[in-house]
């Protein structure tokens, strides 16, 4: 079985956040900095972020200083929560019962 390419995806975003927050660069950060820094299409973070707010994982704010910050601690995030926030609408197996 193999996970999809947004899920490891996902998980490099969110440790990336994770990182730039925990060196206090910054609080909020923006789509187009990841985008930059990590080579992710924009339109591919904001169908990330999307989920990630949806799921309770990420927050957003607007404006110059706005961005994404987490919405609770990065530590009682897990590896299950991110993948249910990404695939959540998809099955987990596919059948041909």
């Amino acid at each position: 079985m193999a996970y999809s390419l947004s899920y490891s995806k996902s998980i490099l975003v969110l440790v990336f956040i994770a990182d730039k927050i925990r060196r206090g660069e910054t609080d909020y950060i923006s789509s187009k900095v990841i985008s930059e820094l990590l080579d992710i299409p924009k339109p591919t973070l904001v169908v990330m972020f999307n989920n990630f707010i949806r799921a309770g994982i990420l927050e957003s704010k607007e404006g110059i200083n706005g961005g994404v910050r987490f919405a609770r601690n990065p530590e009682n995030i897990t590896l299950l929560d991110i993948l249910l926030a990404i695939e959540s609408s998809k099955p987990l197996f596919h059948t041909s019962f």
